[in-house]
């Protein structure tokens, strides 16, 4: 018997369109406003499945990004109950744990943080390090680039889980709008 090919997607969103969605354009759940700094242009409504998104962001085996579908599948329904109750989760609860994985996952899968490391990886080999009094080591560099690579991708989201247990004990908080000046969503709407 044959077997079946696996579908792997090709426009793979690094700010999930759930999440999107909670920004969007007059609450209709297709569109979101965009503003492209580049080109200094903006658009009232383009369609949520084209932003914040790359083809093969996290490669072509479908592995990372069934990964990250779980991910988001867990954590979907505890921001719309965010959303619809105005509510948080019980601090410490199985729900606040899901929530703070799925937001330094959020973090952590940011094409920024590929373009930061990209850009230390650079700037290292004409670095001079006062600790040392001399170059800093070489290995860091390959290490920076083991970061960007799929495999350190990879790692780096599976260490969420990890990182957000170190976050249950801060205090959070929940922002409701109530002006007529809608919130707004980036590419990188995370910060820890």
């Amino acid at each position: 018997m044959a077997q079946q090919k696996k579908h792997i997607t090709k426009n793979q969103h690094f700010v999930p369109q759930f999440f999107q969605r909670f920004f969007a354009y007059e609450s209709n759940g297709r569109s979101i406003g965009m503003f492209n700094t580049k080109l200094n242009l903006f658009r009232s409504h383009v369609p949520i499945s084209s932003q914040l998104s790359s083809d093969y962001f996290y490669g072509k085996d479908g592995n990372l990004e069934n990964w990250l579908s779980d991910l988001e599948a867990n954590a979907a329904p505890i921001f719309t109950e965010m959303w619809e109750k105005e509510k948080l989760p019980i601090a410490q609860s199985l729900d606040h744990s899901k929530m703070l994985h799925f937001m330094v996952a959020l973090d952590l899968r940011n094409p920024i943080h590929f373009k930061i490391l990209n850009s230390f990886e650079k700037k290292l080999p004409t670095t001079k390090s006062k600790i040392s009094e001399g170059n800093i080591p070489t290995d860091m560099i390959s290490g920076l680039k083991e970061h960007q690579s799929y495999q350190g991708k990879l790692d780096s989201l599976k260490s969420a889980e990890l990182l957000a247990s170190d976050l249950l004990d801060l205090k959070y908080k929940l922002i409701k709008n109530t002006t007529l000046n809608p919130f707004i969503i980036s590419d990188n709407p995370i910060i820890l």
